[in-house]
């Protein structure tokens, strides 16, 4: 008898028994594979929330017999004495999340626009700035905390246009206004909504019955997400606090049931809280946003466990960036809005990564797309539903500047400007090219510049804060002590500053002040009167027009204790505090090293770290004792290259003398120019060593910073070294290396060369006694060589699918460490197969051209997992790769990969990957070429390429307005 109970299509340990009535047989379709009619509306049914046994028999008995005519007619009946519910809501005040969702669900990953979509703004069909969203599958509403409306919008399911239903009377703290709203969920018991007031630090309820005014029920937070458990407790993050509390009925304070032991990154703290999650066990899932992670906390907890993102900031499956929305299913599975990857993201219970489940292409306006998503929730059916922005990105068109022309260096030869625009999220390149000058040129020191191109950027709006300071009209009330905004203040002078960051919401209190604070460190200078006397502050929000006014009319000095100065309006809120510490004066020595072409003219900057802090060198507050020294260059200039013997830093008040050794070159050895998002190179190369110099299928090339060239050849085991400049070769190096594949410069002229094919070792060759020596030993060929900013050697062991590195420091061989690969070849995230080129940058992070697999892969400092940014499994895929040999980095980290098997290189910019050279097929032709191996480039931005089966060196030449100057740091702590 299989005509009283169904098989279906339902998630594992699901059970469901129905019988007809007597004579009656089961419209039953599973020898279709597809579910009865029966099961079909169970399974509608027993999915939504909050319905009993009995009514959901009572519908499926009445849709069965409507659907089939009344042919079939089912029996229904039951003894239960109580209600029993198939499906119930955790928290009432969380949007249901049905269970059937588990491991293997799908989601489409092409988006429908249910609310907004219609461009920034204020109309029932706009949005500006979408936070929290809350679907309510009873009544087939969403509820939208619509930021920067100051309000919440209801939006019917298919509806075109949204209903207010709490604010939208502007920005304020009455009653009946709103103040960016971040949240909103429905307490259903009550019939109403519960509201993050943000910018009114505050939680409001407001009743659904057509309620115009909303009750404070949580006063004094700076709440940013909200929740309800089953108990009708609240759940509020504090983002400045860094905690979260529940608030039981008739609570004043509430309880920390996560967080509150100050900001940091420990188990035991948060650093600015959004949104939350509560579980069954009343255990709150957390996205501490500045932490770039998810944490548990269960129900008493002292400190939280970590359940999705693990790695710090970044895009791999393992990281999160500044993650927003949450929700957990029945299963532990962790539900995230990763804003800054502008994906959706899910973490099974235990997993150490996650996987994607919509987005992850990148940024856009488009159906599979993201622009940093916030807010997070399901319906009873599974769907999705994700808060989005769209930022209005208009386009500048003209810009003027102009000078006064009244100093005595007047002269200005301006080349071009830039203009990004974080509340438009783009940047505008105009170019001049001209003398602004009364003297020069055309004498003309004012320019009208139109637009010339753009290229999109990334930014989120900030908000310009005007602040006015008046200083009294009385005598000796000027300071000279230079405060946090940096600048000297005088008797009976309103000085204007701009301070831009995300909004602040009301400003309720100010700090002026000199007191010694070291926990709030300032960043002050030594100065002669150190006593002001201020009459008011006045700050300015311009996206809104409201001014905050706060009185002062007292003298501010280094004993004054009343420092804190509330605002004429509104008393309740705290600005973070900035405080000061006694100045000292700290003398720096900097010893340049006695050896040939030691100095530089770059730009140099100094750093100290004390056990109080760390500071530049003009101004220095008190350090306490100096443990750390950082020094770097920009490399700008035309002789950068310094070798740095020493730093002394003598502390002018105790005479007290440190020295900081260093003895080595801070300069970089290869160039990684700046480029235009424009740049272009000419398609046609230049043969700049053919065969008959470097021989059979030369693999190696590199190009110093003094445009000197390097070249392997493996046929007759040499290296050839030539000026770009100079036709005549400067030198050929001879010894007992075979058949090397890959070499590298260091900034004092020592090659590093492969000798791994037979002799199993790294050779260097030392320029001052022209001698090699061994520095590492391998069982493999070096496809890739590269040594890091702390003298580390790399080795890319292609036939051990492995890199190695070692360090250089010492006279003796040291030891070699895995620095990425498991030496069996693989395609997962810890594997490599094949690998090829390699590069560092100055972050230590390991760049890999995985040949096989036809990827790059980064493994970031220590990690031995790696991200894959271009090719085969690419979270971004904009470019294929074919056997790429070859990877570099220019000054803005953007990438050029030799994409060998395809005869090519590639390069990737503000608008993905793009072909630069090579890019018509393979053969012998000046634009073409045929699996090519390296690539360098000399300072002028033009590219050098190893074309290892035409048996040349090929240069392509950078287009005109395509170079920008280098930003390279060159460093030494």
């Amino acid at each position: 008898m299989q005509q009283g109970l169904s098989l279906m299509n339902a998630p594992s340990e699901t059970i469901i028994a129905f019988a007809c009535a007597a004579g009656e047989a089961a419209l039953d379709e599973t020898r279709n594979n597809r579910n009865g009619i029966f099961t079909e509306n169970l399974l509608k049914y027993i999915a939504m929330p909050n319905k009993d046994i009995e009514e959901v028999l009572k519908k499926v008995s009445r849709d069965v017999k409507l659907q089939t005519g009344g042919f079939q007619k089912p029996y229904r009946t039951t003894s239960l004495t109580e209600d029993v519910f198939l499906v119930t809501n955790d928290s009432q005040g969380q949007s249901a999340l049905v269970n059937h969702i588990n491991i293997n669900t799908k989601w489409t990953q092409h988006g429908i626009t249910i609310a907004g979509g219609n461009g920034q703004g204020n109309q029932l069909n706009q949005l500006d700035g979408p936070e929290g969203i809350y679907v309510d599958d009873d009544h087939q509403t969403i509820y939208i905390a619509d930021w920067g409306n100051h309000r919440i919008v209801e939006w019917k399911y298919g509806a075109k246009n949204g209903q207010v239903v709490a604010g939208g009377n502007g920005n304020g703290n009455g009653s009946d206004q709103l103040s960016f709203p971040t949240n909103v969920i429905v307490d259903k018991k009550n019939d109403s909504l519960i509201i993050c007031d943000k910018g009114n630090r505050r939680v409001v309820r407001w009743s659904c019955q057509n309620g115009r005014n909303g009750e404070t029920i949580i006063s004094d937070i700076d709440c940013w997400g909200l929740t309800m458990d089953n108990n009708g407790d609240f759940y509020v993050t504090d983002y400045w606090k860094s905690e979260v509390r529940r608030w039981k009925q008739g609570d004043t304070e509430g309880t920390i049931v996560a967080g509150g032991n100050g900001q940091g990154n420990h188990l035991n703290q948060l650093h600015h809280p959004t949104y939350i999650f509560v579980d069954e066990h009343h255990s709150v899932y957390v996205s501490d946003i500045t932490n770039h992670r998810v944490i548990k906390w269960m129900k008493g907890a002292k400190e939280g466990i970590v359940v999705a993102g693990r790695k710090g900031r970044g895009n791999g499956l393992t990281q999160l960036s500044f993650p927003r929305g949450v929700i957990v299913n029945h299963l532990g599975n962790v539900y995230v809005t990763d804003y800054g990857n502008h994906r959706i993201m899910r973490w099974c219970k235990r997993s150490c990564e996650g996987s994607i489940v919509v987005g992850g292409n990148g940024e856009g306006k488009q159906l599979n797309q993201f622009y940093r998503p916030t807010g997070l929730s399901f319906d009873v059916q599974g769907s999705l539903y994700v808060v989005d922005e769209e930022p209005d990105i208009g386009d500048l068109e003209v810009v003027e500047i102009e000078h006064n022309g009244e100093s005595l260096a007047d002269s200005w030869f301006l080349d071009d400007i830039t203009i990004e625009m974080p509340t438009k999220g783009r940047a505008f390149y105009f170019a001049c090219h001209e003398w602004l000058s009364k003297e020069k040129g055309d004498e003309r020191t004012k320019r009208i510049l139109k637009v010339k191109d753009s290229n999109q950027s990334s930014f989120r709006p900030l908000i310009p804060y005007e602040i006015e300071i008046l200083t009294s009209d009385k005598q000796h009330v000027g300071t000279t002590q230079h405060g946090w905004i940096g600048k000297k203040l005088f008797g009976g002078q309103t000085d204007t500053f701009t301070f831009e960051c995300r909004s602040l919401g009301k400003l309720r209190r100010t700090i002026l002040g000199h007191k010694e604070r070291p926990e709030y460190p300032l960043k002050t200078y030594e100065g002669c009167e150190a006593m002001w006397h201020a009459a008011h502050v006045t700050v300015t929000d311009p996206s809104t027009g409201v001014k905050f006014e706060f009185p002062v009319r007292k003298w501010i000095d280094i004993n004054n204790e009343s420092d804190v100065f509330e605002c004429a309006e509104k008393k309740e809120d705290t600005i973070a505090q900035q405080r000061h510490r006694h100045m000292i004066k700290y003398k720096i020595i900097v010893h340049t090293g006695d050896v040939s072409h030691t100095g530089t003219d770059a730009n140099v900057s100094l750093i100290l770290y004390g056990t109080l802090g760390d500071i530049g060198i003009r101004g220095s507050k008190q350090k306490g004792e100096l443990t750390k020294l950082h020094i770097e260059h920009d490399n700008a200039m035309l002789s950068p290259n310094w070798f740095l013997d020493k730093v002394e830093v003598i502390n002018m008040g105790t005479n007290e003398t440190i020295g900081f050794p260093c003895n080595r070159w801070l300069a970089s050895s290869f160039n990684q120019p700046k480029f235009r998002p424009t740049a272009t190179w000419n398609a046609n190369g230049i043969t700049f060593a053919n065969q008959s110099i470097v021989g059979q299928y030369p693999s190696a090339i590199f190009v110093s910073t003094n445009n000197t060239v390097y070249v392997t050849n493996p046929e007759n085991n040499t290296i050839i070294i030539w000026q770009e400049e100079n036709v005549n070769l400067i030198k050929i190096i001879s010894s007992d290396f075979k058949q090397p594949l890959s070499l590298f410069v260091t900034s004092n002229g020592d090659i590093y060369i492969d000798d791994g094919f037979e002799n199993g070792r790294v050779q260097r060759w030392n320029a001052a006694t022209s001698t090699f020596v061994t520095v590492m030993n391998i069982n493999s060929s070096c496809a890739g060589l590269f040594v890091d900013i702390h003298d580390t050697l790399y080795c890319s062991m292609h036939y051990q699918h492995q890199v190695l590195k070692t360090s250089l420091t010492g006279s003796a061989v040291n030891s070699n460490v895995v620095a990425a690969g498991t030496g069996i070849r693989g395609s997962a995230s810890n594997q490599l197969y094949g690998p090829h080129g390699i590069f560092v940058d100055v972050n230590l992070d390991l760049y890999v051209a995985d040949s096989y697999n036809d990827r790059v892969q980064l493994f970031q400092s220590g990690e031995l997992q790696g991200i894959t940014i271009a090719g085969s499994g690419s979270l971004i895929p904009t470019i294929t790769l074919y056997y790429p040999t070859g990877v570099i980095l220019d000054a803005d980290k953007y990438l050029f990969i030799v994409d060998s098997g395809n005869h090519r290189i590639v390069g990737s910019g503000a608008n993905g990957f793009r072909c630069l050279v090579g890019c018509h097929e393979m053969d012998s032709q000046s634009n073409q070429l045929s699996g090519p191996s390296s690539l360098s480039f000399d300072s002028y931005g033009n590219i050098f390429v190893s074309d290892q089966r035409n048996s040349r060196i090929q240069k392509f030449l950078l287009m005109k307005d395509s170079f920008g100057k280098s930003n390279k740091m060159k460093r030494c702590e």
